[in-house]
């Protein structure tokens, strides 16, 4: 298993670097099911983030990215189960970092999370504080 950073990640999605996006596709060109690549929880936000912050994509476009690569028999996640549901919820409207921690909490044993944003409490149903 090859674990993959975000900026690997970008580039494979964005296509926007020659050089980095050519040794990406080389990466991704090596990874199998038996020698997947591995993305960890935080690598997940980050892309989301970079990809709908930093180049303004929209987050349905990114959404279906990271399901495609989160689909892939190459690919295995950390917690994919929740990098799944928080993807669901993100398509829902909901902010997908905020869905992500509340998925990784309720995997974790919470009941609930509490929160002082008000969009996180109206999109997943966190209690305000």
């Amino acid at each position: 298993m090859i674990g993959i950073d975000t900026n690997v990640l970008v580039r494979f999605l964005l296509r926007d670097d020659p050089s980095q996006v050519a040794r990406a596709d080389q990466l991704f060109r090596s990874l199998s099911p038996d020698r997947p690549g591995f993305v960890p929880l935080i690598v997940w936000a980050e892309c989301y983030w970079v990809l709908t912050g930093v180049y303004r994509l929209a987050p349905a476009q990114v959404i279906d990215s990271l399901l495609e690569l989160l689909n892939s028999d190459e690919i295995t996640s950390q917690a994919e189960p929740q990098v799944r549901a928080a993807l669901n919820a993100a398509g829902k409207g909901a902010d997908f970092a905020d869905a992500l921690v509340q998925e990784a909490a309720r995997a974790s044993g919470c009941s609930e999370w509490v929160t002082f944003d008000k969009a996180a409490a109206k999109k997943l149903g966190f209690r305000l504080l």
